[in-house]
């Protein structure tokens, strides 16, 4: 995604999941992020999960809601 890094297309992985709350400020990168992953050729999976009504890194500060299991 930035210039001069290497190719997404060689992630080391097999399966990728990119996890997002509703309501967090890097919403956009995330999505632009998951988007790259699935465009560049990378021949494993990719999953995006997304915790409606949350905010970022809410399963630090409410770890017994059920969103973050």
């Amino acid at each position: 995604m930035a210039d001069g890094a290497p190719s997404l297309q060689k992630l080391a992985c097999r399966k990728l999941l990119v996890c997002l709350a509703e309501r967090d400020f890097s919403r956009a990168r995330a999505a632009a992020y998951y988007q790259a992953v699935k465009e560049s050729g990378w021949p494993g999976s990719v999953e995006w999960v997304d915790s409606k009504g949350e905010e970022h890194v809410f399963f630090l500060h409410k770890p017994e809601c059920d969103a973050s299991d």
